[in-house]
């Protein structure tokens, strides 16, 4: 997914190191989102930067649409904005354009690109009753970045 980063902010810290950080981007849509980056993938250089992002929504509730809707809604409005369970969750719309049986991952195509969707443990019962073509939508316990590209 395309995005460009905002801004890093460490959240696990001592005075010689960061050890994960939250990340801030905007997508194409100017939908503000942030992922967790457990990795310290994100670098300052990136900041202000349009890269191509892997996103992982981490542990999520999925339900089937009656009818297609794609699409993200995020109560996030700037890159100043902090991180707050009033502004929570991030959901996204989409279709499935893909399903991992192996490592019982979701392709969903949610307008502006591609997210990975990771069932949350009382939902991983239900994997064998989504097919491509289904329209969901999803609200993850977290977002976590994994990949970052140069566009």
């Amino acid at each position: 997914m395309k995005g460009k980063i905002l801004r890093n902010d460490p959240v696990t810290f001592d005075e010689d190191r960061v050890y994960d950080q939250i990340v801030f981007i905007e997508l194409s849509n100017g939908s503000i989102l942030y992922l967790f980056d457990p990795d310290m993938i994100s670098t300052d250089k990136m900041v202000g930067k349009v890269k191509t992002l892997g996103i992982r929504a981490f542990i999520s509730r999925v339900e089937k649409l009656s009818a297609p809707k794609k699409g993200v809604e995020s109560q996030y409005q700037s890159s100043d904005d902090t991180v707050r369970a009033s502004k929570e969750p991030i959901t996204f719309f989409g279709e499935i354009i893909d399903i991992n049986k192996n490592e019982q991952d979701i392709f969903v195509d949610i307008g502006v690109d591609i997210i990975v969707v990771d069932l949350c443990w009382d939902e991983r019962v239900l994997f064998g009753e989504y097919n491509n073509g289904d329209y969901v939508s999803i609200k993850p316990g977290r977002l976590d970045l994994f990949a970052v590209y140069d566009e």
